[in-house]
């Protein structure tokens, strides 16, 4: 009887021992997940909106949008930072981006302007993230001469991690 109640206690302190470990990985992997500096997240989008009116052709039906978050050089969208710089590099001086990340959330806003004056707005783009929910927004608006929103897009979605 003494045997299986010192038996007993042994195996209780090891199954404590065990979860708190495991507690402990697991508070680990989360919070190391989201200090990375870059990674891609895969969305399944539910919602297409154009024009301020849910579409009836949708891109996303079939397939997932990935987006990609690179905190090193504050960027979120759909292209990585790489390609985009690629696509992009003699139009550096024409470009504003907003990057602010807090313990729930991560926001960026890219402006693209006409001219290196940056008075005339071509387009812009809002990515809102939400750490522990995983939903997504993602909203691009195109103007006109005038500054005038003339076409919007805006997809919102449940993300993970890829």
């Amino acid at each position: 009887m003494i045997i299986y109640e010192i038996t007993k206690k042994i195996l209780m302190s090891n199954y404590i021992m065990f979860l708190r470990v495991l507690l402990i990985f697991s508070i680990f992997y989360k919070s190391e997940v989201f200090s990375k500096q870059s990674f891609t997240l895969e969305c399944k989008i539910l919602m297409e909106v154009e024009n301020d009116q849910i579409t009836k052709k949708k891109m996303y039906d079939q397939k997932s949008l990935l987006i990609y978050i690179d905190k090193r050089n504050s960027w979120i969208n759909d292209l990585s930072f790489e390609n985009w710089l690629s696509k992009n590099s003699e139009d550096q001086e024409k470009i504003e981006k907003s990057f602010e990340e807090d313990k729930k959330r991560y926001f960026f806003i890219l402006r693209i302007f006409s001219d290196k004056d940056k008075q005339k707005l071509e387009s812009s783009d809002l990515i809102k993230y939400e750490k522990f929910g995983g939903d997504l927004t993602f909203k691009k608006n195109f103007y006109d001469y005038e500054g005038k929103v003339f076409f919007s897009s805006e997809v919102s979605g449940r993300c993970k991690k890829k």
